[in-house]
This record gives structure tokens, C-alpha cells and sequence, in this order.
């Protein structure tokens, strides 16, 4: 009889390679920019892109594993999220008000005619 192994490129697997892995990860990310950039935009994909770090991935599984483990953890969780969407609401109309100001104010120093001397 034949001995049943597994591939060592065995994508389906939890045992893979650390090349593999990296190998897989880097073409994932290389087609992400590729695909964003092309639907979203230069700009846009690359402020998405820089949000996209190795930092914020292992935060994001940490959250992860302390909002689904209890409930005071989903709490928690859920409460962080809902305080972090208000302060980013709030970041986003304190400099749409004052683009606004400067805009008026940029305004009305064009009308105002020189001081002579």
C-alpha cells in the first residue's frame, strides 16, 4: 500500500509552507493594488492600501478573538467601535467646517480692495 501525503503546496491545508504562505500572501496584496487602483483610482487606492498593514491585521484578529469570546467582550468591542465611528464623524465635520471658513474667508479677501498707503 501506498503512503496517502499531502502536498506540500496544499492551499486547502493548515500546514503550509512559511513560503508558501508569503509566496501567496505578497500575490494577494500585488492583486489588490492592481485591481483597486484600476477601479478606485490612483489616490484612493493608496490611502486604502496604507490602512492595510500587518499591524492592523494582527489587531483586528486580537479584537476579533476578545469580541466572540464573551459576551462583556462583544460589548467591549462593539462600544469601541461605535466611540471610534462618532470621533471619526466628528474629525470629518470639524475639517469639512473649516475648509468652509477658509473658503469664505479666502473670499472675501479677494473682494476687500487694497489699503493705499
Amino acid at each position: 500500500m501506498a503512503k496517502d501525503t499531502a502536498s506540500p503546496i496544499d492551499l486547502a491545508g493548515k500546514k503550509q509552507p512559511l513560503f508558501v504562505r508569503g509566496v501567496r500572501y505578497v500575490s494577494k496584496r500585488a492583486a489588490q493594488k492592481t485591481f483597486t487602483s484600476s477601479s478606485m483610482g490612483k489616490k484612493l487606492a493608496k490611502e486604502a492600501d496604507e490602512d492595510n498593514t500587518l499591524i492592523n491585521a494582527i489587531a483586528a484578529y486580537g479584537v476579533t478573538k476578545i469580541g466572540t469570546r464573551s459576551v462583556p467582550g462583544a460589548v467591549l468591542v462593539g462600544g469601541a467601535l461605535v466611540a471610534k465611528t462618532l470621533y471619526d464623524r466628528s474629525e470629518k465635520r470639524r475639517k469639512s467646517l473649516a475648509a468652509k471658513e477658509a473658503k469664505q474667508a479666502s473670499k472675501k479677501a479677494r473682494k476687500r480692495p487694497a489699503a493705499k498707503a
